[in-house]
């Protein structure tokens, strides 16, 4: 993991010291190492991380002729065969880091070398012999780049804040984006930002500037295939084989590895798998509440697998002091405590000297895992005839049923009741969209949204900023686009089977995993007391609601939002989901505006 940012300029002499700063800015993502390269045209920083290859002042990377130059942000995982290749081919190496990879892949194959990479990764490319920029991220959005177009130039960045640093820049918030946010909950599923004029590369996605044209292309698309039943065995067998070579091929670097262990299901197999390889040492959040404390689980798995366990008790009272820092190593508004219990942990890893971190994260995209998928599972059980599968799925999987419901139903709260009237009138209708792919009509359409557009681009964003703040990369198995695309490529009962999710990785992990984690009906993770730190934070949080400067803005009905949050913190039934957006969107305006 690094921190790479740049410019490529139309007219007049490119700016070195903007790019400096940029890098400074954000040379926490990269703390080993800082590189620049200018000419006079283009400029590229990178504050690097270094895990393959050590050396200092090997960034950028060139090519043989120093022609074509490279800064990348993430890790390549088949570089070794993809490297073998290309020495075959006659190409020279004078590194051994996995970026180098890309520069010969690209003299060879132009930007279709995308598809043959395997990794997490954000890059910059600069060709001089055709005055080409190339920007690309990886398939599913992994490692993150940012862009604004001006006048005379284009900025790239890892990082908003970093674009920030350019003053000519015009920074208002985009009430757009801001919209969607209050109203439905979510935000990364457009290339907008919450910072008007500047955008982002959506999930495999590459962007090219040539002759003061950008060009924006698609390099990979997922599939989502209804495809016959297939054999379990065999199925259960090539999932295992993928997962597992998954891992393998992240294993690498000189590194002192960890894991995150929240004592579900995702996390616990990545454990397991990772530790045929090595044996890493785990992080959790843990809770003094029974009804959210992992600890039985996780400590079964260590107990099992022999390993050692590291725990942190994140307190609502710690939470407030760190909530404006939090927010600005994300740049946009969160969507709840949760956001900050994964920081804590990753603070945690970072005190214990770990700069790799493996994550479970895309598990509950991937295999149908989050309770409400499976009322969706049993409509279409319904809509098909099916009604004998149906009654035995029901059955099996009435718990989950009722926690569904609870989820849904308990204290929902209309979020345009809170927000003014002129505020609606202006985007009224926007979420329709998103609410219709929220709720789609099949479940592989509902995973297929979440894996590409919604849930998991959210976690993404969260895990990397999270992970990057304390200069961590974090690895992520579940998210190997070989493993993404076969699961895809099965029919939904290998998801869910016999009121169980996840059916598939239950199966696959059953001589690894302990009865207990492989039995478990109801999923925490890194679950938070949000309600119960809500109202410890009430004090708090009132006073900001009060302030003068909230009931300025020109997006809520400020006095309707204190009110309903004291009657909240009096005991009244409501989810406080809609609390926390409200509350960290106001953060968000003071730390990056006034």
């Amino acid at each position: 993991m690094s921190g790479i940012c740049g410019g490529y300029w139309l007219t007049g002499k490119p700016k070195t010291g903007l790019v400096k700063d940029m890098t400074k800015l954000i040379s926490y993502r990269g703390p080993d190492d800082t590189g620049f390269y200018f000419d006079d045209r283009v400029v590229l920083g990178i504050a690097r991380l270094a895990i393959i290859d050590l050396r200092k002042n090997l960034y950028p990377l060139h090519n043989e002729t120093k022609s074509i130059h490279l800064i990348l942000d993430g890790e390549i995982y088949n570089f070794n065969e993809l490297k073998e290749s290309l020495v075959k081919l006659g190409h020279n190496f004078y590194t051994s880091t996995d970026g180098e990879v890309i520069l010969h892949l690209y003299e060879e194959r132009g930007a279709s070398l995308l598809k043959e990479l395997n990794g997490n990764f954000s890059f910059a490319l600069w060709d001089s012999n055709n005055n080409r920029l190339l920007l690309a991220i990886d398939r599913f959005g992994i490692k993150p780049l940012y862009y604004c177009v001006g006048p005379d130039k284009l900025l790239f960045a890892s990082e908003i804040k970093a674009l920030l640093e350019d003053e000519s820049l015009s920074n208002s918030p985009n009430d757009a984006l801001i919209y969607d946010f209050l109203v439905t909950g979510v935000h990364d599923h457009t290339d907008e930002t919450f910072f008007a004029g500047i955008n982002k590369l959506m999930p495999g996605e590459y962007v090219v500037i040539e002759r003061g044209e950008l060009k924006k292309n698609k390099y990979w698309k997922l599939e989502a295939v209804d495809s016959e039943l297939k054999n379990a065995k065999s199925t259960i067998h090539r999932f295992f084989d993928l997962f597992e070579d998954s891992v393998r091929l992240r294993v690498t670097g000189e590194v002192k590895p960890g894991a995150l262990l929240s004592g579900g299901l995702d996390s616990s197999s990545v454990v397991g798998m990772l530790n045929k390889f090595m044996s890493p040492i785990t992080f959790s959040s843990c809770r003094s509440d029974p009804y959210l404390d992992e600890r039985k689980y996780i400590e079964a798995v260590t107990k099992k697998l022999c390993l050692k366990s590291n725990y942190v008790f994140p307190k609502s009272s710690e939470l407030w002091g760190e909530l404006e820092s939090l927010i600005w190593h994300q740049d946009e508004p969160i969507r709840g405590a949760s956001t900050w219990d994964h920081f804590s942990v990753m603070k945690l890893a970072h005190k214990n000297g770990i700069n790799v971190l493996f994550d479970g994260t895309g598990g509950d995209e991937l295999l149908c895992g989050y309770t409400s998928y499976f009322p969706q599972f049993l409509f279409e059980l319904i809509k098909g005839f099916n009604m004998v599968k149906f009654i035995k799925e029901f059955i099996f999987g009435f718990d989950l049923v009722s926690l569904a419901i609870k989820e849904r139903l308990f204290g929902k709260q209309n979020p345009k009741e809170f927000l003014s009237k002129d505020f609606i009138s202006k985007f009224d209708g926007r979420e329709g969209q998103i609410l219709l792919d929220l709720f789609p009509a099949s479940l592989q359409a509902k995973s297929y949204y979440a894996v590409t557009k919604y849930s998991l681009v959210f976690l993404l964003k969260e895990t990397g900023r999270n992970s990057s703040a304390f200069g961590i990369e974090a690895r992520l198995p579940f998210l190997d686009h070989r493993l993404v695309e076969y699961v895809f490529s099965l029919p939904i009962s290998y998801k869910m089977r016999d009121g169980w999710s996840k059916w598939l990785l239950r199966k696959s992990m059953r001589d690894i995993l302990p009865e207990s984690v492989l039995n478990r009906r109801r999923k925490v993770g890194f679950g938070t007391p949000e309600a119960r730190w809500t109202r410890e934070l009430s004090n708090e949080i009132e006073s900001l609601f009060s302030s003068t400067k909230f009931k300025s803005r020109p997006y809520w009905d400020a006095e309707r939002v204190l009110l309903n949050f004291k009657r909240f913190c009096k005991g009244k039934r409501m989810q406080p989901d809609f609390f926390w957006r409200v509350l960290s969107l106001e953060i968000w305006l003071r730390v990056f505006f006034s």
